[in-house]
C-alpha cells in the first residue's frame, strides 16, 4: 500500500492524474481516487476540467471498486428542429432520461416559421410533406364520408384548413370524435345567428370558448393540444370570415385566443411542435446554444477502452461544455457544409465529408405582399415562370392566397433567391410590382403594398439554404453513424430530412429520421452492459 501511495503522490505532482479518471452519469460522491489515497489537500474536490477540459467530474464509488459499472446513458442532440424533437421524444418515451437538446436559435422548430400578414397566417419555411407543397390530411376523408359533416365541409375554407392541418399522432377515432363535436358546436352557432341578435358574435364567442374548455378536458393529456388546434382551426374556417376567435402574435409563434375558454392555441405549422413539448421538458433544452466544436473518440476517456462507446464532448460558442455517451447531429445540411471540416475533432470519415459536399442545397425564398385594397377589385391573373432581368428572373410564381383577399405570395428559387436576400424590402416590392403590372396591362396602377413578410434562408447562419435535393446513395452515407472503424461501437449519429434515402426535404422526412436514429441509439445502449435504463413503456414516435 505504501508503494501505491508513493506512486499516486508522484502522479499528482506531475498533474497527469486525469489519465486514469472514471466518469459516471449518476454521482454518489465526488472524489478523486489518487488524491484520496495520497491524502492531498484537494481530495474530494478535484475536477479534471482543471487539467483536461474535455472530461467531466472524476468520481469513484462502490460499483467502480467492485468493477461493476452501471450508469445511465447520456445523449446530446444538436439541433431543435423536428428531427431532434422527434428523437428526444422517442428516447424519453423509451427510458433514456438523460438527454439534452442544444439549439442555436431562440426557438425550436428549425425552418418551420409561421407569421401573420394582412388577414392570414403564412408559412415562410418547411411544411409537412414538402417545401412549399402540401398533401391532403386524412381528416378530409373522415369528414367527407360522414353525411352529417357535408353541409359545412362544402365550404372551401374548411376544406383547405383540414388539408393543411398536421394531425400526426391523432388516432382516427379521436379525429372522428372531434369532428362530431365541431358539428354540434357549428349547429349551435347557426341557431345563434338565426336570432339576429345585435350581440350575435359575442354570444358565438361564448359558445365556442366554453365548449372548447369542456372538450379539452374530456380528452387524454397527450391529445389535448392537437384536439384544440383541430377544433379552433375548423370553427374559424366555418365562420366565413367572421370567426368567434382572434389571432395574436407572441414571440416566434402565432396563436388563436378563444374567449371564455382561457385557452390560447398555436396556429399555423409552427404549432406542430407542441405535441413534442408535452414529452420534452424545458430542463432538457438549451436555446441560443450554437455548437462550435464536437470532440469525440476513445482518447477522451482511456478507462473505457475499445469495448464501450467513446465519449463525446460538445462545446457551444458561449464556452459551455457538455459530455455525453452519444451525440445525434441534426444540423441543417447547409450548416454542415460550412462547418463539418472544422467542427469535428477528430475529423469525420472521408466518405461522410464527401457525401456532405455532394448533397445539393437548393435556395428558395417566399415573399408575401399585403394590400389595403381588396384583390378582387383589381387582381385578375396569377403569374408563372417570369422572364425578367436580375433576381426577378427566378420568380417562379406570384399568386393570390386562397384564404385571403389581400395577400399575394411570390416564390423565388435558384440564384435569384440568394441575390434577393441582399436587397431591401422596397427593392423587392418594386421588382414584384413590375411583374404584376406587366401581367395586368389594362390596370392603370398597381395598388400600394401595405406590408411585406419574406424569408432569408440562404443567409441565415443557422440554416444556409432552404431545402435539399434527393440522392438516395448519398443520403444513405449521410445517415450512417460514426466512427466507421471495425470493432469500435458508434458514438455519433446523424438525422435530418436530408438523411432519408430517396425522400426530398420535408417535415415528415425530418421526423422519420429522428425516430430512426433514436432507435439506433437505443439498440447501441441495449447491447452495452455498461448502461442501465430507467423503466419505461416502449413506444414509437412520429
Amino acid at each position: 500500500m505504501g508503494d501505491l501511495v508513493s506512486i499516486c503522490t508522484a502522479l499528482r505532482r506531475l498533474k497527469i492524474l486525469h489519465v486514469l479518471t472514471v466518469r459516471r452519469g449518476q454521482m454518489m460522491r465526488s472524489i478523486h481516487f489518487f488524491d484520496a489515497i495520497a491524502g492531498g489537500e484537494d481530495a474530494g474536490n478535484w475536477r479534471c476540467g482543471s487539467y483536461f477540459p474535455y472530461c467531466t467530474t472524476c468520481i469513484i464509488d462502490n460499483n467502480v471498486i467492485n468493477n461493476v459499472v452501471t450508469k445511465s446513458p447520456k445523449v446530446i442532440i444538436i439541433g431543435g428542429g423536428f428531427s431532434g424533437l422527434s428523437a428526444a421524444k422517442h428516447l424519453l418515451c423509451n427510458g433514456i432520461d438523460d438527454i439534452l437538446i442544444l439549439e442555436a436559435r431562440n426557438r425550436l422548430g428549425g425552418r418551420v416559421t409561421t407569421k401573420c400578414i394582412g388577414d392570414v397566417t403564412v408559412e415562410l419555411g418547411a411544411k409537412k410533406h414538402g417545401f412549399p407543397c402540401g398533401m391532403p390530411n386524412p381528416a378530409v376523408h373522415l369528414a367527407g364520408v360522414d353525411p352529417s359533416f357535408r353541409r359545412w365541409l362544402d365550404t372551401d375554407d374548411v376544406k383547405r384548413t383540414l388539408t393543411r392541418l398536421d394531425l400526426d399522432g391523432m388516432s382516427t377515432a379521436t379525429v372522428s370524435r372531434v369532428l362530431h363535436i365541431i358539428d354540434d358546436v357549428l349547429r349551435s352557432m347557426e341557431n345563434i345567428r338565426s336570432t339576429n341578435n345585435s350581440n350575435v358574435y359575442g354570444n358565438m364567442e361564448s359558445v365556442a370558448g366554453v365548449r372548447l374548455r369542456s372538450v379539452i378536458q374530456s380528452f387524454p393529456v397527450e391529445d389535448q393540444e392537437q384536439v384544440a388546434r383541430l377544433y379552433t382551426a375548423v370553427v374559424k374556417a366555418a365562420c366565413a370570415g367572421q370567426p368567434p376567435l382572434r389571432e395574436t402574435r407572441d414571440g416566434g409563434g402565432v396563436y388563436m385566443e378563444v374567449r371564455d375558454s382561457d385557452i390560447k392555441v398555436t396556429v399555423g405549422y409552427y404549432g406542430s411542435i407542441a405535441p413534442y413539448l408535452e414529452h420534452v421538458p424545458e430542463s432538457k433544452i438549451r436555446l441560443e446554444s450554437p455548437v462550435s466544436r464536437v470532440v469525440w473518440g476513445c482518447s477522451l476517456c482511456p478507462n473505457r477502452g475499445m469495448s464501450g462507446p467513446p465519449a463525446v464532448m460538445v462545446k457551444t460558442e458561449q464556452g459551455d461544455e457538455h459530455v455525453a455517451d452519444y451525440a445525434l447531429i441534426t444540423l441543417p445540411l447547409g450548416v454542415l457544409k460550412a462547418n463539418a471540416k472544422s467542427m469535428f475533432l477528430p475529423s469525420l470519415s472521408a466518405a461522410k465529408l464527401d457525401a456532405i459536399d455532394d448533397m445539393a442545397i437548393e435556395h428558395v425564398n417566399l415573399v408575401y405582399l399585403s394590400y389595403a385594397e381588396p384583390l378582387r377589385h383589381w387582381y385578375r391573373t396569377d403569374v408563372h415562370n417570369v422572364e425578367a432581368c436580375g433576381w426577378s428572373n427566378d420568380v417562379k410564381t406570384i399568386r393570390k392566397l386562397p384564404d385571403s383577399d389581400h395577400v399575394l405570395e411570390a416564390i423565388v428559387a435558384g440564384e435569384g433567391a440568394e441575390l434577393m436576400e441582399r436587397l431591401s424590402d422596397g427593392e423587392i416590392v418594386d421588382g414584384l410590382t413590375a411583374i404584376v403590372a406587366e401581367a395586368h396591362p389594362k390596370l392603370k396602377r398597381v395598388p400600394l403594398v401595405w406590408q411585406v413578410v419574406r424569408s432569408k434562408w440562404s443567409s441565415d447562419p443557422y440554416c444556409r439554404g432552404a431545402m435539399t435535393g434527393s440522392n438516395a446513395q448519398v443520403q444513405k452515407v449521410l445517415s450512417e453513424p460514426e466512427p466507421v472503424i471495425e470493432g469500435v461501437k458508434p458514438v455519433m449519429f446523424f438525422g435530418g430530412d436530408y438523411t432519408c434515402p430517396g425522400m426530398p426535404s420535408s417535415v415528415r422526412a425530418a421526423k422519420m429520421s429522428g425516430v430512426r436514429e433514436a432507435e439506433k441509439i437505443l439498440n447501441a445502449i441495449k447491447h452495452n452492459d455498461e448502461f442501465r435504463v430507467s423503466t419505461a413503456v416502449p413506444t414509437t414516435s412520429t
